[in-house]
């Protein structure tokens, strides 16, 4: 366990800044998609 958490944290530290905010974009995106479906659903 105590590997993968190092592994997954140096990771982290190695992804640049810009690729996590478009990731974070890219979810509030699916989300917002998500919404839209669930709306056309119901």
């Amino acid at each position: 366990m105590r590997i993968i958490i190092k592994a997954s944290t140096q990771n982290d530290y190695k992804v640049p800044p810009p690729r996590k905010t478009k990731a974070r974009i890219l979810f509030f995106l699916f989300l917002l998609c998500l919404k839209k479906m669930q709306n056309i659903l119901l």
